[in-house]
């Protein structure tokens, strides 16, 4: 226990340090060197029951802890001690001169170590003594940084169990060449502001701004921890995240969440992206209120992990949103990429009124070419042989925008439906946007095309055996989303491959695809994908030996989903 420590040191009258085992009961008198008062030598008889020690005659004069921290910081090390500093590596040095408390003037204040040691390989070593309360790496790294030596802190209560009088001691560094070492790994400033600042340091790319930045992450930190103790208002800490997310969104959404602060930091997000919002609403007004109605913030909680948010203009030019993430931008560079999108939406805007006009006509052609599909019953006529099969159609827009005007075209796709799995087998594309377009001449004309393509080149026996293989692959992989494809006429001898398309379980935008291709003959089966171009299988055997192609490329596939290949 540090308070059963008596003193063993004191001072003579000729002002040398003494420690007990070197004096004799009355060959002088002898004063502690922290109070000055006498003090007396006891238990220096052999066999005594008590360890020797000096004895203060006022014992209210000391403390064991003043006493302790007193002799390591002025007897402990002394001029040519060798003593190991001990990072990730172990680096001796031999001591060459000491300073007791001598202060270090810095622009963060002044540092007054215990104690300096200044080594015989000219580096300067700074020591901390401590009890139990560690240095804080907060309190201290600016000055450490800008003085750029070692520092060591020790743990006297450790040092006291320690056999002293080792010809050399191991002491750990708390900060070495520009980087703190056994921090606590709780230590959250450290893990974020601290790293940070030492990563400026080490790139040489401090200066002036720099460190004004950095004074504003701690300017954050502080404030974060003022307003969970309600010391500041929602709007000083709005004020606060914004300055210091404009520095390093990343190092500020660290802080927060890692400090169990989600709450806070959804409240900074939101009120940052509504501010910036209304910024950009109120200039799109001053233009043309009508662009205004195209703007729009969207707050995405988590997006890879990340919270996100962005400013949503749409392009009119192009017809799609320009999203401007507010973490990737300061306020100015996001007011300026907003401004020039509105400006380009404000000069577009007559040519997309018109083109709006156009669409709506567009849009009730398609809407006439479905009626006209349903009423004509269209697969009932023409496809009447093919009564057992479940068929189904799709007609879709597309067009290719020109200066104003769009050419538009109807897409008409028709599908077998095998086992709830869609089997495209035919394309047929129609222009729509000619004036002398007509609902009853383009039905005609898909009848005629529809009809002509299967009498002529679609077999029954082949769809048959399409159908088989189809069914029995899905039936064995019901828990994967695969797909069946044709890329050419379905049923003749044709390619053919099956898609197999595989999210991960969060739907994080993770795709991974991969295709087997084909081709069915009358009696076969064979494979064309380059894995396995050698294969050629008769029809009996084909469907054992796909599933096993099958096995191996989902397999695959699971494997790139965790990253493990």
């Amino acid at each position: 226990m540090i308070s059963d420590v008596a003193l063993w040191f004191a001072k003579n009258t000729k002002g040398e340090i003494k420690t007990i085992n070197e004096v004799k009961y009355h060959d002088d008198k002898y004063f502690c060197p922290l109070c000055n008062s006498e003090v007396i030598p006891k238990a220096l008889k052999e066999n005594s029951k008590v360890t020797e020690h000096f004895a203060h005659i006022d014992k209210s004069k000391c403390t064991p802890e003043s006493m302790i921290h007193w002799w390591y910081k002025n007897k402990f090390i002394q001029s040519g001690d060798t003593f190991i500093v001990t990072t990730d590596k172990t680096h001796e040095y031999v001591c060459k001169d000491i300073l007791i408390e001598e202060a270090y003037h810095t622009e963060y204040g002044d540092y007054k170590p215990d104690v300096t040691v200044i080594t015989e390989s000219g580096d300067t070593i700074y020591f901390e003594y401590a009890f139990t309360n560690k240095k804080k790496i907060k309190d201290y790294l600016n000055q450490w940084l800008e003085l750029s030596n070692i520092v060591v802190e020790v743990n006297l209560k450790t040092l006291l169990q320690a056999n002293y009088g080792k010809d050399s001691y191991d002491f750990h560094a708390l900060f070495y060449e520009g980087k703190c070492f056994n921090t606590n790994k709780r230590d959250l400033y450290y893990k974020t502001i601290g790293e940070y600042k030492e990563k400026m340091y080490s790139d040489k790319t401090i200066d002036v701004e720099k460190k004004n930045e950095i004074e504003k992450l701690d300017w954050f930190w502080d404030s974060v921890q003022e307003y969970k103790l309600d010391k500041l208002n929602d709007e000083e800490l709005y004020l606060c995240f914004d300055e210091a997310s404009n520095i390093n969104s990343n190092l500020v959404i660290d802080i927060l969440s890692k400090s169990k602060c989600t709450q806070i930091l959804n409240d900074c997000i939101k009120n940052k992206v509504t501010k910036i919002y209304n910024e950009v609403i109120d200039y799109a007004n001053s233009k043309n209120q009508n662009i205004s109605k195209l703007i729009k913030y969207n707050i995405i909680q988590y997006k890879y992990d990340r919270p996100y948010a962005d400013i949503s203009i749409r392009d009119l030019t192009d017809n799609c949103d320009l999203g401007i993430n507010i973490f990737n931008y300061s306020h100015n560079e996001i007011m300026k990429h907003a401004k020039e999108a509105i400006d380009k939406d404000i000069e577009y805007y007559p040519t997309y009124l018109k083109i709006q006009e156009y669409n709506e006509l567009i849009n009730k052609r398609i809407e006439q070419i479905n009626n006209s599909l349903l009423v004509g019953n269209l697969i009932e006529q023409t496809l009447k042989n093919y009564s057992n099969y479940d068929l189904k159609y799709n007609v879709s827009g597309g067009g290719a925008k020109g200066d104003i005007y769009i050419t538009w075209w109807c897409d008409f796709s028709l599908y077998f439906i095998f086992n709830n799995v869609s089997n495209r087998v035919l394309d047929l594309r129609f222009v729509i946007s000619d004036d002398d377009f007509n609902i009853d001449g383009m039905y005609n004309k898909l009848k005629n095309d529809i009809s002509i393509y299967f009498n002529n080149l679609v077999k029954l026996e082949n769809i048959d055996k399409y159908e088989r293989l189809v069914n029995s692959i899905n039936n064995y992989y019901y828990a994967l989303p695969i797909e069946i494809h044709s890329s050419g006429e379905l049923f003749s001898e044709d390619m053919f491959y099956i898609t197999m398309s595989y999210h991960d379980l969060d739907y994080r935008n993770i795709y991974v695809h991969e295709r087997i291709y084909f081709q069915i003959y009358k009696d076969y089966v064979k494979f064309n994908d380059e894995k396995y171009n050698d294969i050629v299988l008769s029809y009996d055997n084909n469907i054992e030996k796909l599933k096993h192609i099958i096995l191996n490329y989902t397999a695959k596939m699971a494997l790139k989903i965790r990253g493990e290949i």
